[in-house]
């Protein structure tokens, strides 16, 4: 049985390796999908995301955080870090039309 003191660290581990993926634009999906081919890619982006996912492997390591655990962090929250920007304004948008007959906003002017 782990201690709280243990579950707390473990914790903050997870959350280190989740900030260091939101950083670089990396996904769950990016850290099982790519592998040593992308790194000699001869598209610099992806041999730039490759070398990513290998320092974030190299980060889980050596933090003893293992894919599961990102898994459940990321399942708890919504995986809203691999939401682009972009996307999410343009959804939030959608909603504000979608709904604005039921409370009509005044104006800011």
């Amino acid at each position: 049985m782990r201690s709280a003191a243990q579950i707390r660290e473990h914790a903050h581990a997870v959350e280190q390796v989740r900030e260091y993926m939101r950083r670089h634009r990396l996904s769950l999906a990016d850290l099982t999908e790519m592998g040593g081919e992308d790194l000699r890619s001869t598209n610099p982006k992806r041999r730039r995301k490759a070398l990513h996912v290998e320092k974030c492997w190299a980060l889980m390591a050596r933090l003893h955080v293992r894919h599961v655990d990102l898994e459940s962090a990321f399942g708890r929250e919504g995986d809203a870090t691999e939401q682009c920007p972009r996307k999410l304004l343009k959804t939030l948008k959608i909603c504000l039309l979608r709904f604005s007959h039921l409370h009509p906003m005044k104006s800011m002017t």
